[in-house]
């Protein structure tokens, strides 16, 4: 343990009119700013060690309360956003699951965990720099090479919705925006800028043979963020 000084810390205690401090207090107190200071270190080391080891456990999303919008009713809650049990670490969601999940480690520890019999896994966040959104990981269909092309397919469609959905104008409705991103490994990711209260990018990671979507609130969740939040999975 090294503690540190506060060069301010001594002059304002003998200023102040303790001029009889003796030695011993004025070193209590400098031993005790520094413990203090190496303890909230320690506890910040110890964190971001167990995440990095892929000991993420979940800090509670009880206070997640905003309902998040869907196309295929009802909605659910952001703390809540697919179906299924909430489970309170990493182990307990690859046991529940018959793939390995990609961890968000760089993240830091989710506000819940969530896994259904759909084989699905989602990561809810309440980030303090991203915002409120969620990390949806399944395995792939078809393989690997085909759900990329369903990527590219994905970023570059013309129009999201069914044509059943075709206005009376004989226009089709295509809200928002996409567009093909390249993240910081050079794979590809459809990104998904919408009017409807969420946004998405998609990508898929070869190694484990996943699809990964993330889905976010836009106020907070833009297109700047979504691709910074998918390079922080990158492995």
């Amino acid at each position: 343990m090294n503690p540190t000084l506060d060069s301010a810390a001594l002059p304002r205690l003998i200023s102040s009119g303790h001029r009889n401090v003796g030695l011993a207090a004025i070193i209590a107190v400098v031993f005790a700013a520094g413990c203090g200071a190496q303890d909230e270190a320690d506890r910040a080391g110890a964190q971001q060690t167990d995440t990095a080891s892929g000991g993420l456990t979940v800090t509670g999303a009880e206070h997640i309360t905003e309902i998040r919008p869907s196309a295929i009713p009802p909605s659910r809650p952001w703390g809540k956003p697919i179906h299924g049990d909430e489970v309170s670490t990493l182990a307990e969601a690859e046991a529940a699951i018959d793939f390995e999940p990609l961890a968000p480690t760089k993240l830091g520890h989710p506000a819940a965990i969530i896994v259904n019999p759909n084989q699905e896994v989602a990561f809810v966040y309440d980030h303090a720099t991203f915002g409120i959104f969620y990390i949806r990981e399944r395995k792939v269909d078809g393989g690997v090479a085909l759900s990329q092309a369903a990527i590219v397919s994905q970023a570059t469609m013309t129009c999201p919705r069914p044509s059943s959905e075709v206005p009376f104008d004989g226009q089709p409705r295509c809200p928002g925006r996409r567009s093909l991103e390249v993240l910081a490994d050079g794979r590809k990711a459809a990104l998904w800028l919408t009017e409807q209260g969420a946004n998405m990018i998609s990508f898929v990671d070869e190694k484990r043979a996943l699809w990964i979507d993330i889905i976010g609130q836009p106020e907070s969740f833009d297109s700047v963020t979504a691709v910074d939040v998918a390079n922080s999975l990158i492995d």
